[in-house]
């Protein structure tokens, strides 16, 4: 943060030496985030790592109450970037990592989970539109996470917007008809996300340039550093072929087009697409197995993320409207059928003919609106078991 000021300072007397006018600058929603991030206590006691992981299924108790005060700051500046349309993390994808994990992803994650704390704290005070409100800057967050370049920045989108998606259901059912009627006017007006397809050519391309100018400089020098040997999952002796490497990049570059001309096909016709690619990946080196994994259960997790945002706009709808609203709604995986309503104690759930393939039973995607009663509160100490993610997903 001091160089950020520092280097303000120097451009502005620069500015005025020169006697030169810039055009005011973009508001940026990262510089709210990194700000955020930098306001995050470094250090969780176990109590506090406890809440965070359960992230909306905290329970009440001073341990909370304690939490959500220790990290008001961060939640309040986070809030500040949701309010912001434009966002420019300025990372250099290639230079950052190998694997496109930029750097702002692991902090997002765990500023999700506080955010979600915090709303649990504001629906159980009964402050329901406060809670309303930060769940939708998490979903603006969500979108903010995905406006990179990497792959792996889209599936934490998902998962960002999959955590806020299911709080939000949660809490719908106890907000007035002129606070749902808000909610879903600040749901429709989200855009869609960008398609993985642009993530794959333009994310995963600056990966394979960055390889190539490694592998390059280890021909020249004849050597294979011992840390990018570790990054690669290679053996360090014997060292690597580079000439096999260089052709296993080739080999990937057209692997990733194929992946992304699968994610641009009807999910209907996609299992001949995900059988040759699989069939790619088999025949190639062990950069390739490396560097591309979980095909399919990636696209699924995109799917799934689309399938959730529309579960909740049309519960939305059918809380404003009446159960008669879910004739109204359409399941894109169901040939356009209604989703499938089935009515809970204190609510509802909509499910989709799409299958969750990051569920242990892999049973179709639903959504529950409203608190299950059924649902025993967590218990204490207890290990949380985090969501099912594609294997290259980074660690929780």
């Amino acid at each position: 943060m001091r160089y950020t000021l520092l280097t303000c300072l120097c451009i502005f007397a620069v500015q005025n030496l020169t006697g030169g006018e810039d055009p005011p600058p973009v508001p940026n929603a990262a510089l709210k985030y990194w700000f955020a991030f930098d306001e995050m206590p470094r250090k969780f006691n176990k109590a506090n790592v406890e809440l965070i992981n359960l992230g909306f299924s905290a329970p009440a108790g001073r341990d909370r109450d304690d939490l959500v005060a220790f990290v008001s700051t961060p939640i309040r500046a986070m809030q500040r970037g949701a309010a912001i349309d434009h966002c420019d993390w300025d990372v250099d994808l290639a230079a950052e990592f190998v694997y496109g994990d930029e750097p702002q992803i692991q902090k997002l994650r765990l500023l999700t989970r506080a955010a979600c704390v915090t709303a649990r704290a504001h629906v159980d005070a009964n402050r329901l539109e406060s809670a309303a409100q930060l769940l939708v800057d998490i979903l603006k967050l969500a979108r903010h996470c995905g406006s990179g370049s990497a792959m792996l920045s889209r599936l934490n989108e998902a998962w960002i917007r999959a955590t806020a998606i299911k709080a939000l259901a949660a809490t719908a059912p106890r907000l007035s008809a002129e606070q749902l009627k808000s909610l879903a006017a600040r749901i429709e007006a989200f855009p869609p996300p960008k398609p993985l397809a642009d993530y794959l050519r333009k994310g995963e391309k600056m990966r394979t340039t960055w390889l190539r100018e490694q592998f390059k400089t280890c021909e020249q020098t004849g050597t294979f550093p011992p840390e990018l040997a570790d990054m690669l999952l290679l053996p360090r002796t014997p060292a690597p072929d580079i000439k096999s490497l260089q052709s296993d990049l080739d080999k990937m570059e057209s692997i990733n087009e194929e992946i992304a001309k699968a994610s641009e096909t009807p999910l209907a016709g996609r299992a001949e697409n995900l059988r040759e690619i699989n069939d790619l990946v088999a025949q190639a080196g062990p950069l390739v197995k490396v560097l591309v994994r979980d095909t399919s259960l990636n696209l699924n997790f995109v799917e799934r993320d689309l399938c959730l945002a529309a579960l909740l706009r049309a519960g939305v709808r059918v809380l404003i409207d009446g159960e008669a609203a879910v004739a109204a709604t359409h399941d894109r995986y169901n040939d356009g059928k209604p989703f499938t309503y089935i009515k809970k104690d204190l609510g509802f759930e909509l499910q989709s003919r799409l299958e969750d393939a990051t569920a242990d039973d892999r049973g179709p995607v639903k959504l529950v609106f409203g608190f299950d009663p059924n649902e025993k509160p967590p218990v204490r100490g207890a290990p949380v078991k985090p969501p099912k993610p594609p294997e290259n997903f980074g660690e929780f």
